[in-house]
C-alpha cells in the first residue's frame, strides 16, 4: 500500500487541482523536491527517490546508460560496501528495488517507520559518492546483458516493441527501449559512465517521496538533515528534439507508415528513417572534474563530511535482524477461523 500511495502522490503532484490525498510538497534550497504523505494504517514507510533521467537522456550510440545505473547504484560507496545496501535494508526489516523508464529512474524502499534516517543516509551516500569502477561496471554489465537476452533477444517476437518504437518515433529518443543495447554498453568507458552519473544524479534533478507512518514535519526535517547540506549542481541538459507533425498514419504490409510535415511546407511519406548520427543531448565524457564533483569540491564536501558520518551510527552492529513489515502486520492481525 505505501508503494501505491507513492505513485498516486507523484501523479497528483504532477496533475495538480483537487487531490485525493493530503500530501505536502517542499523544495530544498538545492532543488530537491520532497513529497510527504501520512498513512498510519501500518507502522511502515515507503521511501522513493525519483531521478529525472531515463533512456531518452542517452546518446543514440550509448543506449542503456540509464538502465546500467539502476544496477550500478547498488554497488556501494567508500563507506558502504558493494552489497551492503541490500544487507542493511534487509537487516533493518525492509526491502528495496529500482526500475528504469524512458523518463525516470526510480529507487524504491519499504521499511519499518523507525528506519527513515537509515534509508535517507544510504540514498544520499550513493547520490554523492557512488563507486563507479571497472569491477562494478563489468559485473553489472553482465547482468544487464543477460536481462537483454532473456527479455528481448531470445524470446520469439521479443524485439517487436523496439521495432515499433523505431517506426513510431523518427527523431525523439523515445525511439529506443530503456533496456539498452549490448554493443553500446561494451563500447562505453568508465569516464562516460561517470559523466552520465555526475550529470543527472544530483539533488536538483530528483524527487524524494516519503509515504507512511511518519508526520509531514518529521519527514521534511529528516530530508533537510540528510540532503539539505548537499550543494545544488549544474542543471542537467534536457531533450529538445521534437517529432515532426504527424498528419496521417496507416498500416501497410504490417509496418507503420506516416505522413509528416518536413518543416518546409512539404510532406514526407514512408517508414521512419534510421537513427540520425547526431546526438540528442550533449553528455561529453569527463575530460576534467565532473560537474557534480566540481560542485562538491567548491563547497569542501568529501566522503568524510559530518553529514554522512552520522549514518554509520544508524547501523546495527550486533548482527540482530529487525522484523520485516510483513511480520509486524502478521502479528497485529487477529487469527480468523474458517
Amino acid at each position: 500500500m505505501p508503494r501505491l500511495l507513492c505513485l498516486f502522490l507523484l501523479a497528483a503532484a504532477a496533475l495538480g487541482g483537487d487531490r485525493a490525498y493530503d500530501f505536502r510538497e517542499k523544495t530544498l534550497p538545492n532543488g530537491l523536491r520532497v513529497l510527504t504523505l501520512e498513512d498510519f494504517s501500518a507502522p511502515t514507510i515507503a521511501v522513493q527517490l525519483w531521478y529525472h533521467v531515463g533512456s531518452k537522456d542517452e546518446r543514440p550510440d550509448r543506449q542503456g546508460f540509464a538502465h546500467m545505473f539502476e544496477h550500478m547504484m547498488f554497488r556501494g560507496t567508500e563507506r558502504v560496501g558493494p552489497k551492503e545496501f541490500d544487507v542493511l535494508t534487509t537487516r533493518a526489516g525492509g526491502s528495496n528495488n529500482a526500475f528504469t523508464s524512458f523518463d525516470n529512474t526510480t529507487y524504491v524502499n519499504e521499511l519499518p517507520a523507525n528506519q527513515l534516517d537509515l534509508i535517507l543516509w544510504l540514498e544520499v551516500e550513493r547520490m554523492l559518492f557512488l563507486q563507479v569502477d571497472a569491477m562494478g561496471f563489468h559485473t553489472e554489465r553482465q547482468v544487464v546483458e543477460e536481462e537483454r537476452r532473456e527479455s528481448n533477444l531470445n524470446p520469439p517476437y521479443g524485439t517487436v516493441p523496439e521495432q515499433v518504437l523505431e517506426r513510431v518515433f523518427t527523431k525523439h529518443p523515445y525511439r529506443w527501449m530503456p533496456i539498452g543495447r549490448i554493443p553500446h554498453l561494451r563500447a562505453a568507458t568508465l569516464e562516460e559512465l561517470e559523466s552520465f552519473w555526475s550529470t543527472f544524479y544530483v539533488p536538483n534533478n530528483a524527487v524524494l517521496v516519503v509515504a507512511g507512518a511518519v508526520k509531514h514535519e518529521q519527514a521534511q526535517k529528516a530530508a533537510e538533515r540528510w540532503f539539505g547540506w548537499v550543494p545544488k549542481c549544474p542543471e542537467p541538459p534536457r531533450v529538445t528534439e521534437r517529432e515532426p507533425e504527424l498528419l496521417y498514419r496507416t498500416l501497410e504490409d504490417g509496418l507503420v507508415t506516416a505522413m509528416v510535415s518536413d518543416g518546409q511546407g512539404g510532406v514526407v511519406v514512408g517508414l521512419s528513417p534510421h537513427v540520425p548520427s547526431g546526438q540528442i543531448a550533449v553528455h561529453d565524457s569527463a575530460l576534467g572534474l565532473c560537474p557534480k564533483k566540481a560542485a562538491l569540491a567548491a563547497h569542501g564536501i568529501e566522503p568524510t563530511h559530518p553529514g554522512l558520518l552520522a549514518g554509520r551510527s544508524l547501523v546495527q552492529l550486533d548482527g540482530a535482524e529487525h522484523k520485516t513489515h510483513r511480520q509486524v502486520l502478521r502479528e497485529r492481525l487477529s487469527p480468523v477461523s474458517v
